[in-house]
């Protein structure tokens, strides 16, 4: 029986297969079966890497093959026009299984020249040029093909920080022997990418909450013969709140967070958290000792202060730092008690401060869950069994998980 079956499989594709690719081309068009890329001159060190990078931006792409057959190219030329129809073997071929041909019309060979001419400028080519070739297969069949030509590849001269000085330029200059636009290195507007997050990577891990990449601006000198020089600036029209510290004020976790109750809740928890900072400042007094640098506010006591203490790393009074943004957030979600955390930053009332508050959304604390399941056996044996799982997830309120399994079995024969 199963050989039956691998004949029957076996038939089928090679019906499919017999089938025209081209059945269902427009008369006039043809069939685009895809490109190919050339190098005129010397061809460059990394050049599989450029061919992959060019390739992945010529549009269209062609049909996608197995095994080198385009087989729902063929399971679309198997079917017919459905119409309005929504049902229906031909609905299936043609707009679930198939994939209409890719027409040589829809190729536009002019576009992809100026694409891939600006991929190799963005890689050092200044003066690349590239041409494309129609080439006809048969009646309805045609590729496309590009040639490269190069020029010169431009390489870093120079790198200039021409920052203002300040504590931004202070931090940058810190750390300038860690660019990554290096002398003699090959140009390439990836590095510069990269350097642009390198320098916003320095400053958010020193208090500035609002500066991003896109205010780090590099200018090319390209007027040397094979050599650049770069100028790497901030741009003029950065804001101030991008240009200035920020220290973090009040952080406050909001234990019992609901999205369906957000907007009524919103004023309460400014009560809140007003009223548990006060508190915290009261209780430090009282028992002379500093408390932990946040504010819990959780009505109704559902968790221990003590297990967010291991958890949350921005604090009062403290350098606001990306990593230690980033790693609040992690540690808060790897808790397994929270189903959303949210964390959101407002400037405080004082100029360079933040108030941070994490919206915390927990699971219910218990769940239990039934599982059945049936089997048989080779031995005529039949039978089945039921799981049950019990959980919490807070228990003792401290955030501890505890899990009961037990199972219920019966055979019979």
């Amino acid at each position: 029986m199963r050989g039956k079956q691998g004949y029957i499989i076996i038939l089928v594709w090679a019906v499919i297969a017999a089938c025209s690719t081209t059945k269902t081309v427009p008369e006039g068009d043809r069939l685009f079966t895809g490109s190919d890329i050339k190098w005129n001159g010397k061809k460059p060190k990394d050049k599989g890497a450029l061919n992959g990078g060019m390739e992945s931006r010529l549009r269209p792409s062609p049909n996608k093959k197995t095994l080198g057959i385009p087989f729902k190219l063929l399971l679309y030329n198997l079917g017919k026009d459905p119409g309005n129809k929504t049902k229906g073997l031909n609905y299936l071929l043609r707009k679930k299984w198939g994939e209409a041909p890719v027409l040589l019309s829809q190729v536009k060979p002019g576009t992809n020249n100026l694409i891939l001419e600006q991929f190799l400028e963005d890689n050092g080519y200044f003066q690349a040029d590239v041409r494309n070739k129609v080439n006809l297969k048969g009646s309805k069949k045609a590729s496309i093909k590009y040639t490269a030509t190069p020029g010169t590849r431009y390489t870093i001269d120079s790198v200039y920080f021409e920052i203002d000085t300040g504590v931004m330029s202070r931090l940058i200059m810190e750390q300038k022997s860690k660019s990554l636009l290096k002398h003699n290195a090959i140009y390439r507007l990836d590095d510069i990418k990269d350097e642009r997050d390198r320098i916003h990577d320095i400053l958010k891990e020193q208090g500035f909450y609002y500066f991003t990449p896109d205010y780090v601006l590099v200018q090319v000198d390209s007027t040397h013969q094979g050599k650049v020089n770069l100028f790497v600036q901030i741009k003029p029209q950065t804001p101030a709140t991008a240009l200035r510290q920020y220290k973090m004020r009040n952080v406050t976790l909001y234990t019992d967070y609901s999205l369906d109750e957000d907007t009524m809740r919103t004023r309460s928890r400014a009560t809140d958290s007003a009223r548990a900072t006060r508190a915290a400042r009261n209780d430090s007094t009282r028992r002379g000792r500093k408390r932990p640098g946040f504010i819990i506010v959780d009505p109704d006591s559902l968790f221990k202060p003590i297990v967010f203490e291991r958890s949350v790393f921005l604090q009062r009074d403290s350098l606001y730092r990306l990593s230690s943004h980033n790693i609040t957030l992690q540690r808060l979600v790897n808790l397994g008690v929270f189903k959303f955390v949210r964390g959101q930053f407002r400037t405080g009332r004082d100029t360079g401060s933040l108030n941070a508050s994490f919206y915390l959304t927990p699971y219910p604390k218990r769940s239990l869950q039934l599982d059945l399941t049936g089997y048989s056996k080779s031995s005529n044996f039949v039978g089945s069994q039921l799981n049950i799982s019990a959980k919490n997830r807070n228990w003792l309120r401290g955030l501890i998980s505890w899990r009961s399994n037990s199972a219920v079995v019966s055979r019979h024969k």
